[in-house]
């Protein structure tokens, strides 16, 4: 079922299960694969297909994962770091502390 924007709002097997007030039924005997009700995939023409996002909204994603990579590597970092202000670190653990250093500015 997809509403007024063609989005792809429900999968079922059972369409006389459906209630499609203000929304639209298709029936399909194969759906691609990772298909999702979560906004990303719309009915265009005879096919469900994964709607693909504008330029901006790449961006956005783009930033969101660059943030989170950061994050992680600050958590990975931490440890690493007070071993070495410590003088406690290896030899192996001041490898990968550079190494983590190094990742956030690449």
């Amino acid at each position: 079922m997809y509403d007024e924007k063609n989005v792809v709002r429900t999968i079922i097997k059972n369409i006389p299960g459906l209630y499609p007030e203000n929304k639209s039924v298709i029936e399909f005997d194969k759906l691609p694969e990772s298909v999702t009700i979560d906004g990303d995939w719309e009915f265009q023409g005879d096919a469900v297909v994964r709607i693909e996002p504008s330029y901006e909204e790449k961006i956005a994603i783009a930033e969101k994962n660059r943030r989170s990579l950061l994050e992680e590597a600050e958590r990975k970092n931490a440890p690493l770091r007070d071993a070495v202000s410590l003088e406690i670190a290896t030899d192996e653990g001041i490898l990968a502390y550079d190494d983590w250093r190094k990742y956030r500015f690449f």
